[in-house]
């Protein structure tokens, strides 16, 4: 039996009928009720929230991977336009980056692409230069993947 002074532990009114007993405390049914409905409601609203956050944190991601995988310039790492002439010619054209565009030896890109960062920015200020009144052709000296790279002004002759 509930003592005749009882009061609810949720409003604090004086208990009568419609009581419930939960852990030796004397709560409204009501009360109680509504209780559970407010916290239903709460882990609803956080499970929104928490999915809400969910869906922008996937499209955060999705677009730096989409950034990553972009394809950029093998000197200033800008940004840019690659298009691959394999098989028919052995050139790969890179275009709009600060670069100003250029033509490399589709042999040699990996090879340009994992230069010391000194290296990589003496050749992309010596195709600027370049860039400037002429096309721009990045190979090597002697025609093979290995050798000196170089800078020219006209596709290399062992390459046409």
């Amino acid at each position: 039996m509930v003592p005749p002074d009882s009061t609810c532990a949720i409003c604090s009114k004086p208990v009568e009928d419609g009581r419930f007993a939960e852990d030796g405390q004397i709560l409204h049914l009501w009360c109680r009720t509504r209780q559970l409905q407010l916290r239903a409601l709460e882990y609803i609203d956080r499970s929104q929230t928490a999915q809400g956050r969910a869906v922008q944190l996937v499209e955060e991601s999705a677009a730096r991977r989409s950034v990553r995988q972009q394809p950029r310039c093998p000197l200033c790492r800008c940004p840019a336009i690659h298009t691959d002439w394999r098989p028919e010619n052995e050139w790969i054209v890179v275009e709009q980056c600060p670069c100003h565009g250029f033509f490399i030896w589709a042999l040699i890109f990996e090879r340009v692409w994992a230069l010391p960062l000194r290296e990589r920015h003496d050749l992309a200020h010596r195709v600027r230069a370049f860039r400037v009144s002429h096309e721009v052709w990045i190979a090597t000296t002697d025609g093979t993947g290995t050798g000196p790279l170089v800078v020219r002004t006209k596709r290399p002759d062992p390459f046409t």
